[in-house]
């Protein structure tokens, strides 16, 4: 959780939900996770900079446009990764200009071995 004083941007990364599809062959997870970008600016701006920093997310996920998860860790690896929806919220609180981008990704969690 972020302090309510803090003054940067920052990323917010969590797991919203998880359906359990494990087989006789591997534990398998389907899950959704939540990615909240949040900038806050002094001055009045567009919202460049959420989209700025969504663009390194999605760089990080999807490295190449054939790539359709992330690498393998500890036996355990996240495929079938897919942007399902996204929405902005932008507010204005005290003296600063707040813009969010709230994505949800769907994804497939297998283990390996």
């Amino acid at each position: 959780m972020v302090p309510d004083d803090h003054k940067g941007n920052y990323v917010l990364i969590r797991a919203e939900s998880e359906l359990d599809s494990s087989n006789r062959e591997r534990f398998v997870t389907n899950g959704v996770i939540v990615i909240e970008i949040v900038t806050q600016h002094q001055q009045l701006t567009n919202a460049e900079t959420v989209e700025l920093i969504d663009n390194e997310v999605r760089q990080r996920i999807f490295p190449t446009r054939k790539t359709i998860g992330l690498p393998p860790v500890n036996d355990t690896q996240v495929l079938n990764v897919k942007m399902s929806d996204a929405f902005y919220d932008n507010s204005f609180a005290g003296a600063l200009y707040i813009h969010r981008k709230i994505c949800r990704y769907n994804n497939r969690i297998i283990q390996l071995n």
